[in-house]
């Protein structure tokens, strides 16, 4: 009897450890598998944006360099461009995009004095534009014509009408006041020889621009001038391109240098409604001309922010070489922070070309400052970083969980079997030497 009882004790105690060590391993060899599991989700993940970036940006290339090359742009370009009344036209469109932008400014800090808004940073960036050398807007008194902001700060306190002279001149009421009670207008001077436009419009140009799904179209003389743009109407004879401070002017001056294709932005780009987050893709012409293709960032941030197979913590985003972040993140817009951790240093360390994937970091940091497993592609063509990284606590995932309960009742179930085989065959033992 006692005999009996030893053997079942030690083979409930053997099933024990057995048991144990059986669920131990299980979790142990799925937490590695799990592990190896999401590294190569991000892996895949990363390669397959990386991908589909890349072509997106030799496809946008390619276009660019095809609109340079053909004779619509040649013909254009040798019409001779001149001032036009579209010139004023399009610069009461910019006075209306000024005018809603200070309404915005105005309503948030009503009680600003003129002074006050004189020295405020933000305020003067809307207001004091440049056009040219010499064109600009600038901020009027609308009861009493008096200059109130102007880049040249010699001419605050004039008259308009003197401040002006030369130029053609236009000045808007924005129909709010300053805190201390002053009206404001908003006006601008332009002179002649600092624009040309050309006023036929390419009826190819402008479907290419539609099918492409492009913002806009612009040319560029081979002496800086903007002289045609098929999208944004404000645009066409409103910049003048050997101005570097411009926009237009930096990626005339890239292009120029680099006798290359170039990618440009993105940058928020001023239209009638407001402003746009674009990318720049732009070329030389046969003739020296620059030729731009302008193209808003939706497209690209919904190659980013695809979900896919990298869990629930999971998230790729867009750096440039500064950490400065280019694409949407989480809905919060793009170029709204400056991230840098491991992947992104690594990445630019290395710059992998775009279909070259880099080893996993893992127990670094991300974008929001949480501990992540993370990888990273580099995008050669515009010197970014494709970062894809999920968050280091979210270790189990629920298919998982759900086939380790499983094996794990699957573990119970043959150890009990085998508990009852051996009290089964030790009750027959023991029936046998009782006979």
């Amino acid at each position: 009897m006692q005999l009996k009882v030893a053997f079942l004790l030690s083979l409930v105690i053997m099933l024990f450890v057995v048991s144990v060590a059986q669920i131990g391993s299980l979790f142990y060899f799925e937490d590695k598998d799990f592990n190896s599991q999401v590294e190569r989700q991000l892996v895949s993940s990363v390669q397959i944006k990386g991908e589909r970036i890349n072509d997106y940006f030799l496809e946008r290339m390619a276009d660019v360099e095809f609109v340079a090359e053909t004779n619509e742009v040649n013909e254009l370009l040798s019409v001779r461009a001149g001032y036009g009344e579209v010139v004023e036209d399009n610069m009461r469109l910019k006075l209306e995009s000024i005018s809603g932008q200070i309404k915005i400014f105005i309503n948030k800090y009503p009680d600003m004095t003129l002074e006050e808004l004189r020295d405020d940073a933000d305020f003067r960036k809307i207001v004091s534009q440049n056009m040219g050398k010499r064109s600009r807007t600038l901020l009027v008194n609308s009861d009493s014509g008096i200059v109130v902001l102007d880049y040249l700060d010699g001419n605050v306190g004039k008259s308009f009408s003197e401040v002006s002279a030369g130029g053609n001149s236009y000045v808007k009421d924005i129909g709010v006041k300053s805190g201390d009670g002053a009206s404001l207008g908003i006006g601008y001077i332009i002179y002649e020889d600092e624009f040309r436009i050309i006023d036929k419009r390419s009826v190819f140009l402008e479907r290419f621009k539609e099918m492409g799904g492009y913002e806009d179209l612009v040319l560029i003389d081979s002496e800086g001038f903007v002289v045609y743009s098929s999208g944004i109407e404000m645009g066409r004879g409103l910049e003048f391109a050997s101005n570097l401070q411009s926009d237009s002017g930096k990626i005339y001056s890239l292009v120029k240098n680099e006798k290359a294709s170039v990618i440009y932005g993105p940058y928020m780009r001023e239209s009638v409604d407001g402003f746009d987050m674009v990318l720049a893709f732009a070329t030389l012409t046969q003739n020296n001309d620059v030729a731009i293709l302008f193209s808003e960032m939706d497209f690209l941030n919904d190659i980013v922010m695809e979900k896919g197979d990298i869990g629930n913590s999971g998230k790729s985003y867009l750096i440039n070489s500064e950490g400065v972040l280019i694409s949407s993140l989480d809905g919060e817009g793009e170029m709204v922070k400056t991230i840098f951790n491991a992947n992104g240093e690594k990445c630019f360390a290395k710059k992998n070309s775009a279909l070259d994937f880099s080893e996993i970091i893992s127990h670094t940091y991300g974008a929001n400052g949480d501990e992540v497993i993370g990888t990273y592609a580099y995008i050669d063509k515009s010197n970014w970083c494709l970062i894809s990284e999920v968050g280091s606590k979210e270790v189990f995932d629920l298919p998982k969980k759900g086939k380790i309960k499983l094996d794990v009742y699957f573990i119970i179930l043959f150890n009990l079997a085998l508990f009852g085989l051996g009290f089964y065959f030790n009750k027959k033992i023991g029936g046998r030497k009782g006979k």
